[in-house]
């Protein structure tokens, strides 16, 4: 039986579970066991997604728990360079439980946006469009890397919702966190687009197949990744929209059609 191995780190977010259960079910020929070395909360999140989120896998998929092996902060390690943290993670957990470095989750954006769809039917008698513009203002007390500065401000937020009032869209917030995991799910997929921050909610906007249009603040390290991955590798990621741009792109987008 095939085997995942997933461990876990501090300001571990729903995308990075999404775009990593997504592509073990996009390729799955086989039945699979996913081994957790996970806490409950992320545990729980894993576990829903899987079971309440996706599509039916094609395979039985069994899930294992076994001791929580926290890396925490991992993104501090190596100059925060991602790719060679998840290789020495890889690397310990092999030598420490004898797993194969293949079977060990890195947590790596390189699955070439591959998304296995939601469960949730789409209601073609709804029109509206979510949104999730974390504003930075929040984490004024969190770690630099954790946002960048590529979040909106709380007046770019007031903005930009005053945009969709003046010109009677109808929109669900994300960012008010009333809904569960799964119907947050239901939500976007019967959304016409989702608007918004990379993140886990964009991921989820990938599988349920509808445009996502990013904004942001265009940091170069943003800019290249949504770039490359507009670039052919997904069909339903659009250009980065800084706010300043967004009522003008709107418009046009979708108000002139």
């Amino acid at each position: 039986m095939k085997q995942y191995v997933f461990w876990q780190f501090s300001h571990m977010g729903l995308g990075s579970l999404w775009q990593e259960i997504s592509f073990i079910l996009s390729f799955q020929d086989s039945p699979v066991e996913i081994v957790t070395h996970l806490n409950d909360y992320y545990f729980t999140r894993l576990k829903t997604v899987l079971e309440d989120c996706f599509a039916p896998s094609r395979y039985p998929i069994e899930l294992c728990r076994k001791e929580v092996i926290d890396y925490g902060d991992a993104y501090e390690w190596n100059d925060q360079n991602w790719n060679i943290t998840s290789k020495e993670v890889a690397g310990r957990l092999a030598s420490q439980f004898g797993y194969s470095i293949e079977s060990i989750i890195t947590y790596n954006c390189d699955k070439k946006h591959i998304y296995w769809p939601l469960k949730f039917k789409k209601n073609s008698l709804d029109n509206y469009v979510c949104f999730d513009f974390i504003y930075r203002d929040i984490y004024e007390k969190k770690p630099k890397h954790h946002y960048e500065h590529k979040d909106l401000s709380l007046d770019d937020y007031n903005k930009i919702v005053a945009f969709f009032m003046k010109h009677s869209i109808k929109y669900i917030d994300l960012n008010k966190g009333d809904m569960t995991i799964a119907e947050t799910c239901e939500k976007i997929s019967g959304a016409s687009c989702y608007i918004g921050r990379e993140g886990g909610w964009s991921h989820v906007a990938h599988s349920a197949k509808i445009p996502f249009y990013p904004v942001m603040y265009p940091l170069p390290r943003v800019k290249k990744g949504i770039e490359k991955a507009h670039q052919g590798m997904n069909p339903y990621l659009n250009q980065l929209i800084s706010p300043d741009e967004f009522p003008i792109f709107f418009e046009k987008e979708f108000l002139l059609k």
